[in-house]
């Protein structure tokens, strides 16, 4: 291993001051790191600043922080294959991988290749507007259609291959990967998917309707959702992915969503039993 992306939650002190020792545990090592901007200034390193779609070229990248920072990390790299270790800085650490206190433990497995891939499915979403594409995002956990802070129901069309589906009159639509199975979809009342299947799934939110459920795709469908109309103002829709990324929708607009060339590439040091995470990470199933 010759160069590390760091990526760090600013807003997080524990974040900061890990980064601190690991700048210091990889020059230790000859490893040259790239440091995001925000973090480099504050450790006074701007030399080794780096924006994340920068760090295409390192070996694998570092993540400090929550779900949240792995999220948008994996948006930026995985289309160049970029394998990530996520540090379990934030609240729930669904994706993350070790615990700050057993980082450097860590580091040296992976200088010694002792660790395994996890690939994880991601999804494209393009929005076109007029024949014309607009917008393209790519989500490791959820895409997701819905109304602003006026209280009314969208009306949204939905298609899959060009095939006819459903219209849902709902607050809106969560299109989520198995990962994402277990974020927004999950409190919408839809099923957890291992994270390892290759599928997509389709859940609406508070549908008006007796018989509405949520449904699962292959991964190899493209999904169609077109905004008919809505009773609240047009400027009130949005599609969020991952919930950081917004663009606002229009009468007529479509988003189709697709299985993602590249799959975001976790760093795993041991075995995992996914079940077994569910009852830590979401008090799932009770005690054993």
């Amino acid at each position: 291993m010759k160069s590390v992306g760091v990526v760090v939650a600013p807003h997080i002190d524990q974040a900061m001051e890990t980064a601190r020792h690991l700048l210091a545990w990889l020059a230790s090592h000859s490893i040259a790191p790239l440091i995001v901007p925000d973090a480099a200034a504050a450790l006074q390193r701007e030399d080794l600043s780096a924006s994340i779609e920068s760090m295409t070229n390192v070996d694998c990248a570092i993540v400090l922080g929550g779900d949240g920072s792995v999220l948008a990390t994996a948006r930026e790299l995985a289309p160049c294959g970029v394998p990530l270790l996520a540090v379990d800085l934030g609240e729930v650490g669904f994706l993350s991988e070790v615990q700050p206190e057993s980082l450097f433990l860590s580091l040296d497995k992976l200088t010694r290749d002792d660790f395994e891939i996890d690939e994880r499915l991601m999804v494209g979403v393009a929005v076109i507007r007029e024949g014309q594409e607009v917008s393209r995002s790519l989500a490791l956990n959820d895409a997701v259609i819905s109304r602003g802070t006026i209280s009314r129901m969208l009306h949204l069309h939905c298609e899959i291959n060009r095939r006819f589906v459903s219209d849902y009159p709902a607050d809106g639509l969560i299109v989520s990967t198995p990962t994402g199975s277990t974020a927004y979809s999950l409190s919408a009342g839809g099923p957890i998917l291992q994270p390892n299947l290759r599928a997509l799934l389709i859940t609406p939110i508070c549908a008006h309707t007796l018989f509405t459920r949520p449904v699962v795709v292959s991964s190899e469908d493209s999904i169609r959702v077109s905004l008919r109309w809505s009773r609240g103002r047009a400027e009130e829709v949005r599609l969020t992915v991952d919930g950081q990324v917004n663009i606002q929708l229009y009468p007529g607009d479509e988003v189709i969503l697709s299985a993602a060339e590249k799959p975001a590439r976790l760093i795993r040091l041991c075995r995992h039993d996914f079940y077994e995470r569910l009852r830590q990470k979401l008090s799932w199933g009770g005690e054993r």
